[in-house]
């Protein structure tokens, strides 16, 4: 990972207000990337000001912890075990979901997102669920980060294919229950929004340098 990942961060608890709290030096392009992520319309917590702070959304505005469990424990997968797909996430919303149909598309967006800002580290431990009465509901997403190296994804898009590549995703969109037309749309939405990284980066004050170190990233 490049020098924006998160172990650089520091996420610390906001009091008893439950906010996360990410900051890096005073200006960071993953704050940016969140905030892309919000104009692209994936499901992401609640923020606050230009340090990234996230409300945890494990906990409702009261303080009691909501049923969340990840993706690994779901599959009963081990960490680095090779082999996940996100077609086994859409399966579990299949047979075990609330919101099926808009999570999938949900998680096809994701994927998409990914792809477009080669966020690499999307294992299975960052990609989770509530357990709700009526269901599996996808929990927000969380943990997303920009690697300038790109490579491939860490969960393969159908069944074996990681690479960064939106036609791969294009070609699977059925599997996530979608037909071509809602997923050209999905697509169109997130590279629009991805397009506009270095104008959110420059409106946040981050340096033209940081941005030219970051730009291989997006795409």
């Amino acid at each position: 990972m490049d020098g924006f990942s998160l172990e650089h961060f520091g996420m610390v608890l906001q009091g008893h207000r439950d906010w996360l709290s990410s900051d890096l030096y005073k200006t960071t392009v993953y704050s940016d990337k969140m905030l892309l992520t919000r104009s692209a319309a994936p499901t992401v917590p609640e923020d606050e000001g230009h340090t990234y702070v996230s409300r945890r959304f494990d906990r409702t505005r009261s303080g009691v912890r909501k049923a969340f469990v990840s993706a690994m424990t779901m599959l009963q997968r081990k960490d680095g075990e090779p082999g996940a797909s996100y077609l086994e996430l859409v399966e579990l919303l299949q047979t075990r979901g609330a919101n099926t149909r808009s999570d999938c598309a949900q998680l096809f967006r994701r994927v998409v997102f990914n792809i477009c800002v080669s966020n690499t580290d999307d294992h299975l431990r960052n990609h989770g669920f509530f357990i709700e009465a009526n269901g599996l509901v996808l929990s927000p997403a969380y943990d997303m980060n920009p690697n300038t190296e790109r490579g491939e994804l860490s969960i393969a898009i159908d069944e074996v294919n990681t690479s960064c590549d939106v036609d791969v995703a294009l070609r699977a969109a059925s599997g996530y229950g979608l037909g071509a037309a809602d997923a050209d749309a999905i697509v169109t939405e997130v590279r629009t929004a991805v397009a506009k990284w270095r104008d959110e980066a420059a409106s946040m004050g981050i340096a033209r340098g940081e941005q030219n170190r970051m730009q291989t990233a997006f795409r």
